[in-house]
């Protein structure tokens, strides 16, 4: 999902979509919806969330595709877990967490200690997606918002560029924008797959160079 998320970034910017190209995405996007709930609901006999919605908004969620249900409950349930967190966590402004997805597992494994990347608890233990937040909010506190703001003003910088013809910047940009569509559910920005990205568009830079 991730590097489809990233080649449709690269896809959308080379176009320069139009308003009838943005229909057709929306068009897509409807039908993923649909797709996505589809086959969720194949792994079992019924859509387990229709349990969560409260009796007011059942029958609406019960008389449209499911994957509407399955969508909403997904982009929700990280912030639903963030707010649900705020009071519970103690920062100690030490970057335990946010750092933690740069460490390779092998090297925890070798430590004999348990890789965690955030100090959250759960509403629903199904629902284990805290937003772009949750490492950073378990170390900072209210601070978590500014290495948020960083990568917000990287996918700026990057997309100016890339607008203007840098296709280093594109690919660049494309990393950043994955980030911030998967924002609602984890940060995928610091993960150390990601960054070496960074680090082979820069070497790819430098032979072309």
């Amino acid at each position: 999902m991730v590097m489809g998320v990233q080649s449709l970034c690269v896809v959308m910017l080379l176009s320069r979509s139009g308003i009838l190209s943005m229909w057709k995405y929306a068009i897509l996007a409807i039908f993923v919806i649909i797709g996505f709930g589809y086959f969720g609901d194949l792994r079992q006999t019924y859509n387990p969330f229709i349990p969560l919605v409260n009796d007011e908004w059942r029958s609406f969620f019960e008389n449209i595709p499911s994957g509407f249900l399955w969508v909403y409950i997904y982009f929700t349930s990280g912030y639903n877990n963030l707010i649900f967190n705020v009071d519970l966590i103690n920062p100690t402004y030490f970057p335990y967490y946010s750092l933690a997805k740069l460490v390779p597992s092998v090297v925890y494994n070798l430590l004999g200690v348990t890789k965690t990347l955030d100090g959250f608890e759960f509403v629903n233990e199904n629902l284990n997606v805290s937003t772009i937040y949750a490492s950073f909010y378990s170390d900072f506190g209210i601070l978590a918002f500014f290495p948020v703001f960083f990568i917000q003003g990287l996918a700026v910088y990057f997309y100016k560029r890339a607008w203007r013809g840098d296709f280093f910047s594109l690919l660049k940009y494309s990393i950043v924008f994955q980030a911030i569509i998967f924002s609602p559910f984890i940060d995928t920005f610091f993960y150390l797959p990601f960054i070496v990205q960074f680090l082979f568009i820069k070497y790819l830079k430098y032979k072309t160079g």
